[in-house]
């Protein structure tokens, strides 16, 4: 049956248990309410610079991103970590309009250097969104929908993007 619900000890976000369990409840009180929801899934990448002082990638910087994210919510918004670098966010009563505006606040959260004992890091975002209903009505497909998105968000021009979304290359130099 998979990993066991629970919350992260260090982000204090929950795992992918309980975001299948908790996207489950959204698409049942999304229906009820005759409302949208947005699901985005986030990755981090490390960003070569010249300031960055580490190579090696920091336990400290999902706990600040976590706070960062919780920073940009509302109360009613639900953060999870899924792996080290990928995040999710189930955003209540949203539509895919407003989601791209939420997304655009996270990269930037995401962009601001991370100073962690004296250590700089940058990173970027992609960040892939989906709607419900209109990218999918059951958790499976709104999860291929939102991992869609994902994909064409590591190949567009500012890191967002949603699963209908062609991408546009990415510049490469001169």
């Amino acid at each position: 049956a998979g990993e066991p619900i629970e919350l992260d000890a260090a982000t204090h976000l929950g795992n992918g248990s309980l975001l299948i369990r908790d996207l489950a409840r959204a698409i049942a009180a999304a229906e009820r309410s005759q409302r949208s929801f947005c699901l985005l899934f986030i990755e981090l990448e490390r960003v070569k610079s010249p300031r960055a002082s580490s190579v090696e990638w920091s336990p400290e910087i999902a706990p600040e991103f976590a706070r960062r994210l919780q920073k940009t919510a509302r109360a009613t918004d639900l953060f999870f970590q899924l792996a080290p670098r990928r995040f999710a966010a189930l955003m209540d009563a949203m539509t895919g309009m407003d989601s791209t505006a939420f997304a655009r606040r996270v990269r930037t959260s995401a962009l601001m250097p991370f100073r962690i004992d004296a250590q700089v890091t940058e990173l970027d975002a992609r960040i892939g969104s989906t709607a419900y209903p209109d990218d999918g009505k059951t958790a499976e497909a709104l999860l291929r929908a939102a991992e869609q998105a994902l994909k064409n968000a590591m190949q567009s021009y500012d890191g967002i993007a949603t699963a209908t979304t062609v991408p546009r290359p990415t510049r490469r130099g001169p």
